[in-house]
């Protein structure tokens, strides 16, 4: 079962919004998980498996001056298998990390966070008023 049609633009929406920038930049990213990632940086293997993790955009804009040498990840050093095992470890090392460091700083409570929720529900609550119509149109055919 696929997600509902309006999942995708109202994600790409919230996404563009000031409110997830300023949250994501500022805080997720800037405060959190980039101390939590250079130190990982200096051994090759290792920085591409953060690389792997975080995606091109991510490391193109941010980790520019590291290499990336993504056939580290590639037999016949590495198997699919161990690749996909490393990133995902990785991954919840860094939500660990970032969740962690947020309710140790209140995150939640600051002003991006309130500003993102508000943004997120108004979003939705408008994808869902337009997903009800287009329904209720089916439903009277």
């Amino acid at each position: 079962m696929s997600p509902p049609s309006y999942l995708p633009h109202t994600n790409t929406l919230l996404t563009l919004t000031p409110e997830f920038d300023t949250l994501f930049h500022t805080h997720l990213f800037a405060k959190y998980m980039k101390p939590f990632i250079i130190p990982r940086l200096e051994h090759g293997t290792s920085r591409q498996v953060c690389f792997e993790a975080i995606g091109g955009m991510m490391t193109r804009e941010h980790f520019c001056d590291y290499p990336d040498t993504p056939n580290l990840l590639s037999p016949p050093y590495i198997t699919a298998e161990v690749k996909q095992q490393l990133v995902t470890e990785f991954r919840e090392e860094v939500i660990k990390h970032v969740v962690e460091r947020a309710r140790e700083e209140g995150l939640r409570e600051s002003e991006g966070v309130r500003g993102f929720e508000k943004r997120l529900g108004e979003a939705y609550e408008s994808q869902l008023e337009t997903f009800r119509a287009v329904k209720e149109r089916k439903r009277r055919r």
